[in-house]
Order: structure tokens, then sequence, then C-alpha cells
């Protein structure tokens, strides 16, 4: 339909020129331009009103390359097209609306279909095509025997393939729309902080609040946001070489926005404790202790028992977390809590008598619970 409507004009306003420049009298330059100057506003009125109401992004961008066409076939003729460049520029704003609403839902799903599973290869063709895709060099993973695994999930590698597809189709718009290098790299990289921050950050912040996910997946999760965070100059690098700008110059921003993954990553933080805690809670909430048998406990209580494996089975979710100051946050959080519920139940009204050999033991059991915890967390750290 667009391209019958703009052939049709092109057609029109050829034939008009080569009159005009093959007869004479039959029609005058100031006929012609008055032609044009009325197909103009009819034009801009119509390419105002269709793209606006154009939902899909990839027909929206068949549209803009057509008007380009369009445009540089009759400036070739002299008419002045500048009015339909500057149209152009105006409906950029809602195509990078339909980009980010398309690539929100393309995020969302990736997030609602990863594995939560670290990757892992068997052979050296297979690591060398994750390490081609997305920018991860750790010399001892290198160096390491087949099978070996990644830190992080497949979403990872979805996730930035899909942020550079983003960058193609922002950088896309913006060719032979007469905009210089740097406004070519000033406008990508703003249309790329405000997806990162914006977009992309409110559907992992989102999926971590209405997902139902384990302690374990939560770390994972955590895991993926920090790799991804941290290959913000490849991305800043490759936006540098497709718009030929760099940003060192100072005269166009920098790619910001996998450093405002913060709300995502508390989010996560206190999902993963509050899981964490809650299940902790549990446990001791189903405590049952005979504070006024004489005899000494033989041995630590099950429930104290089924606390500590749990603990035990969810340290390697919390050890793996790449951010130390995160987990030593969930340790002294853990601590903390597992003190007050101890003095909680110990001072609870019902308990009103209990037997000094049977308390001493009891202190005994907590302390050491505490120390097992300590130090595990300074053998992580130390």
């Amino acid at each position: 339909m667009y391209k019958k409507y703009f052939f049709e004009i092109l057609g029109f306003f050829v034939i008009e020129d080569t009159v005009l420049h093959t007869t004479q009298g039959l029609i005058t330059r100031m006929t012609v331009d008055d032609f044009w100057s009325m197909a103009v506003q009819q034009i801009l009125a119509v390419l105002r009103h269709n793209c606006m109401l154009c939902s899909n992004v990839y027909h929206l961008l068949k549209i803009k390359r057509l008007v380009v066409w369009f445009c540089h076939a009759l400036n070739s003729y002299g008419f002045h097209v500048d009015k339909l460049f500057e149209v152009l520029l105006e409906i950029q704003e809602h195509y990078n609306e339909l980009l980010m609403k398309t690539w929100g839902e393309t995020f969302s799903a990736i997030f609602e279909s990863d594995d939560f599973t670290p990757l892992t290869v068997c052979t050296e063709e297979q690591y060398q095509g994750i390490v081609e895709i997305f920018p991860y060099n750790d010399i001892t993973l290198s160096m390491a025997r087949f099978p070996k695994s990644f830190p992080f999930s497949s979403f990872v590698l979805q996730i930035y393939q899909q942020v550079k597809v983003f960058i193609d189709m922002c950088k896309s718009y913006t060719d032979r729309l007469n905009l210089s290098q740097t406004e070519i790299g000033e406008r990508v990289r703003k249309t790329v902080n405000l997806m990162l921050t914006k977009t992309m950050s409110s559907c992992l912040t989102k999926f971590i609040k209405n997902r139902r996910l384990s302690e374990q997946q939560l770390a994972q999760v955590i895991i993926n946001v920090t790799h991804l965070s941290e290959c913000e100059l490849d991305l800043e690098k490759y936006i540098s070489n497709l718009t030929r700008t760099d940003s060192e110059d100072g005269q166009i921003s920098r790619l910001y926005g996998l450093s405002t993954f913060k709300d995502a990553l508390q989010e996560g933080e206190e999902s993963f404790q509050m899981k964490f805690l809650s299940q902790v809670s549990l446990i001791l909430d189903g405590a049952n202790y005979d504070w006024l048998s004489k005899a000494a406990p033989t041995g630590p209580s099950p429930y104290l028992l089924d606390t500590l494996e749990y603990i035990r089975a969810r340290y390697d979710a919390i050890f793996t977390l790449p951010n130390k100051d995160m987990v030593q946050r969930l340790c002294v959080n853990c601590l903390r809590h597992l003190a007050q519920a101890m003095e909680k139940l110990l001072l609870d009204p019902s308990v009103c008598i209990t037997h000094t050999q049977g308390y001493v033991y009891f202190l005994k059991l907590t302390i050491l619970y505490k120390y097992i915890m300590l130090r595990l967390a300074c053998n992580y750290f130390f």
C-alpha cells in the first residue's frame, strides 16, 4: 500500500519535471513547486497519522526506508525534501517506543524460559562458541578439563545477543537521515540506555517479584545479572564501531544502562534472604523441647540438625554469589535471625521451668551452631 502511494507521487513529479525541462510553455517552475508544496503537506499528514497507528516496529522501519528512498529520488530532481526528513525524526520517538515494547516482551520470554542452570560444555568447540558470543574470560575455566561449566545460565547469552540486535535496530532507523555521526551515536546511546534502565530492569524486577523462584534459582539470577552488568564496556565498543563514534571524546554520553541493575539485584537479594530465613523459621517453629527433663541430651535436637542440614545445603547457593558484600549481609542476617529465633524459643512465656543441665547444654548447642556458621563464612572470605 505504501509503495504504491509513494511510487505514484514520485512518478507524477518525475513526469512533471521531465515536461518542464523538455518543453516550452506547457508548465512553469512555479506551478511545479506549488504542486510539490501541496503534496508535501499531504504527505506529512499521512505519515504522522499512519505511522503513529503502526504497532509493528519492523513495518515502521520499512516505511521509514521507503520514505528515505522516496526523498533521495525526488531530491535528485531538485525538489526540497527537508520537511520529510524532519517528520521522520519526529516519528523516531514512536519507533523507539515500539522497540521498547517489543524487546520488553522478548526479555520477559527469555527470563521465563531459562532453566537457571550454569551452562556446561563438553568440547572445545562448544566452549569457543560461547566465548565468541559473550565476552567472558576466565583463565581457570579455560584451562579446566571438560566437561566444564560457566557460572551463568543461558539467559545471559540470549539477553546479550538481543541487546546487540536492539542496538542494530536503533542504528538502522538513523541511517540516511542527514544526521552527523555524533548525532547518530548520541541517539543510539540514549535509546539503549533508556531500554536498559527502564525496560530490561523493569522486566527483570517484575520477573523476580512475580515468579516463585527457589533460593538456588534466585542465586543464579543474581549471578546472571552481575555478569551482564560487567559487559558494559564491550557493548560500548560495539556501539562505537557501529556508529563510528567514541564516547571518550566527551561530545557524546557513555553507555551506562547496565550499571543501573541495582534495583533488580536488590530485589533478588531481598527475595533470596526472605525465602532462606522463612524456611529456617519454619523449621525452628516446629521445635518442641522438654525443658523439665533432668537427663542431659545425648545429642543435638532433630530440629537443630534439620536446620543445620538446610543451611548446609543452601551454602553452595550463597557462596557462589559473586558479590562478597552481598554474601556477608546474608550471613550476618542469618546469624541475627537464628539468635533471635532461639532467644524467642527460650524466653517463650510457656517455658516456666528449665532443668539446669538441659538448659546449659542447649546454650552450648546454640554457641556451636553460631560457630559453625561463622567458620563457614570465614572460610569463604579469608
